[in-house]
C-alpha cells in the first residue's frame, strides 16, 4: 500500500479553497491513484465518478485543473506539484528518488520537472533550463560568428531535441553547448588582435600619434611633412 505525505495547510490555500467539494475530492483521489512520479496513467473518470459519487466529465476536469495537472495524452495526466511536495528536490544520488527520476525520463517529463521545481521557491538562484536556452537562442548570431566548421543553428536544434528526449539537466547550458559544438567538429574562432601604428615625423621626432589605420594620411603641424608609421604597437 502506497503512503503519501499530506499538506495540512492545503485547506488554507486559495486555489484549493475555491474548488467545489467534488473537485476537492477528485484532487485527493488523483494524488492517491498516481504513481510515485505523480503520473496518473490509464485515467478512468468512470471509476472516479463511481468512487466519489459525482459524474465527472473530461473537459470539466481539464478546465478545473489546468494549472495543476499536465495532460500527456487522453488517458495519462501528470501532477508536477506532487513531485515537488513529496520529495522537495529530486537527486539522482538518492536511491528512493532514482525510480521517480527514471519514470519521468521515460515519459520525457524530467526536463519539465526543473521548470515546476523553480516555482516552488526551493530552487537555487541559477537560471532555469528554459531561460538559459532562450539566452543562447537570442544570441545565435554571435555564436555563429564565433564558431566555424559547424552549422551552429542546426546543432542548437539537435541539442534541444536531445535534452527533451533524454530529460538531462545541466547547470551551465552555454558551457554544455560549447562542448557540444566541439564534439560536432566546430572550432572557436580566435579573437583578432587589432594592431595600432605609431606615426612620427622624421624632422620632429617628438611629435607622435597612434592609429589603427595602417594607411593613415596625417601631416606634422610644424613642418607639414607626411607622418610615417615607425612602430607597431599591440
Amino acid at each position: 500500500m502506497a503512503k503519501r505525505f499530506m499538506d495540512s495547510e492545503i485547506w488554507n490555500k486559495k486555489w484549493f479553497r475555491e474548488f467545489d467539494p467534488e473537485y476537492k475530492l477528485f484532487f485527493f483521489w488523483a494524488i492517491s491513484k498516481c504513481d510515485n512520479a505523480g503520473v496518473l496513467a490509464d485515467l478512468d473518470l468512470g471509476l472516479a465518478s463511481f468512487q466519489i459519487g459525482y459524474e465527472f466529465r473530461y473537459d470539466e476536469v481539464e478546465e478545473a485543473f489546468e494549472d495543476i495537472i499536465i495532460k500527456i495524452d487522453e488517458t495519462t495526466w501528470w501532477i508536477p506539484q506532487f513531485v515537488i511536495f513529496q520529495y522537495v528536490e529530486l537527486k539522482e544520488t538518492c536511491r528512493p528518488h532514482q525510480s521517480v527520476i527514471q519514470k519521468l525520463k521515460e515519459r520525457g517529463l524530467y526536463g519539465q520537472y526543473e521548470q515546476y521545481f523553480a516555482k516552488s521557491g526551493r530552487k537555487s538562484n541559477r537560471p532555469s533550463q528554459a531561460d538559459q536556452l532562450k539566452e543562447i537562442e537570442d544570441n545565435l548570431k554571435q555564436w555563429k560568428s564565433d564558431w566555424s566548421g559547424v552549422d551552429v543553428g542546426s546543432e542548437f536544434d539537435t541539442l534541444k531535441d536531445w535534452l527533451k528526449q533524454s530529460g538531462k539537466l545541466k547547470k551551465d547550458y552555454s558551457a554544455f553547448f560549447r562542448n557540444w559544438l566541439k564534439k560536432a567538429g566546430g572550432q572557436k574562432k580566435k579573437a583578432v588582435e587589432k594592431s595600432e601604428y605609431l606615426y612620427s615625423c622624421f624632422s620632429h621626432p617628438d611629435y607622435r600619434m597612434k592609429s589603427s589605420d595602417p594607411k593613415l594620411l596625417e601631416f606634422c603641424p610644424e613642418c607639414k611633412q607626411k607622418l610615417e608609421w615607425t612602430e607597431v604597437v599591440k
